[in-house]
């Protein structure tokens, strides 16, 4: 079966700007969104999805891609993707582990946003084969969690080591962002 043109450019388009080649549908490259400060990370919710594209259609982007198993697979092969997505990683492990000037952690509230994209961070990780970022990325999360008890309640943990844990191409497997 042919695909619709507009699919396949859609797809080359995600290809190209996780390999750092062209910008966004909001004229943002890969390298400049990792530079924003942990105040942008935190409040602009559609930049997620595209560092960290997955199989599941986001529920609250309607534009966010959408990957599928076949694909993360190919384009992991790229060691421009495997970069960007390792340097993703390391500036999302950073906006997680940085406390604010109360010597909190901004996302680490009952019920928080960040935990999907906590989700979709882990789920995208393992969809490319990254799985030792996959793997550091839980523990610092797991670790701050452990240390602050009683916020993040057990159902969200078992998901998060769900997500950690099985590949994408486990359709138990299934969240979205």
């Amino acid at each position: 079966m042919m695909q619709d043109i507009s699919t396949v450019w859609s797809e080359i388009k995600l290809h190209d700007f996780l390999a750092g080649l062209i910008p966004d549908k909001k004229g943002r490259c890969y390298d400049q969104i990792l530079r924003r400060s942990n105040r942008y990370l935190e409040y602009c919710h559609d930049y997620i999805q595209e560092l960290f594209p997955t199989d599941s259609p986001s529920r609250f982007v309607s534009h966010a891609p959408v990957i599928t198993a076949a694909q993360a697979a190919a384009w992991s092969s790229n060691d421009l993707i495997r970069l960007n997505m390792h340097n993703a990683t390391e500036r999302m492990i950073r906006f997680y582990t940085t406390k604010n000037w109360r010597g909190k952690y901004q996302w680490l509230t009952p019920h928080n946003h960040n935990y999907k994209r906590i989700s979709r961070i882990l789920h995208s990780l393992r969809m490319f084969g990254l799985d030792a970022e996959a793997d550091l990325f839980y523990r610092c999360i797991m670790n701050i969690v452990s240390t602050n008890p009683g916020v993040v309640d057990d159902t969200t943990k078992a998901f998060w080591a769900t997500n950690n844990q099985k590949t994408a191409r486990d359709p138990a497997v299934n969240m979205s962002i």
